[in-house]
């Protein structure tokens, strides 16, 4: 087994979907009202590849034996030209390892390879949400060193 962290490319659309199906899901079988009662759908190829070129993502590839086995995906903001005040920070949208992956360190190397993007472009904050019952996610990030900076509250009617 050879595991390696790599960028993805236009033709891993097939996996960067079947990962953003495959998290969703997981959200959907505990919190169903987050998505309107509907099921998520798989993205087709012009789906991912338009939601990557959209927002400027960047999204790495986690994989064993050269087989695409998680990501994390991650969007840079910039402020506004009026307000240089304000700096620039990596938003983490997702991060998901397939299940026969998990507690094997995957997402950590993952995050800290986009951090390590960061530094190399001046950028030195990295933001994540993580929803409160994902404890074990929670629990990485903490010991990654991510603190708790707001609270995020929604109300559903």
């Amino acid at each position: 087994m050879t595991r390696s962290i790599r960028w993805a490319k236009a033709d891993d659309w097939p996996a960067i979907s079947l990962f953003r199906y495959e998290s969703s899901m997981v959200h959907y079988a505990t919190m169903p009202q987050n998505f309107g009662h509907q099921p998520p759908k798989p993205m087709d190829e012009n789906s991912v590849m338009g939601w990557i070129a959209r927002h400027s993502l960047e999204v790495l590839l986690a994989c064993d034996d050269g087989v695409p086995v998680g990501f994390c995906v991650m969007e840079i903001r910039h402020p506004p030209h009026d307000q240089s005040h304000f700096t620039a920070y990596g938003l983490i949208l997702d991060v998901f390892v397939s299940t026969m992956y998990r507690r094997h360190g995957i997402a950590r190397q993952l995050i800290i390879a986009m951090r390590d993007h960061l530094r190399a472009q001046q950028v030195h904050e990295l933001i994540l949400d993580v929803y409160e019952y994902n404890t074990p996610a929670k629990q990485l990030y903490i010991n990654l060193g991510f603190q708790t900076e707001k609270t995020t509250m929604a109300w559903k009617f």
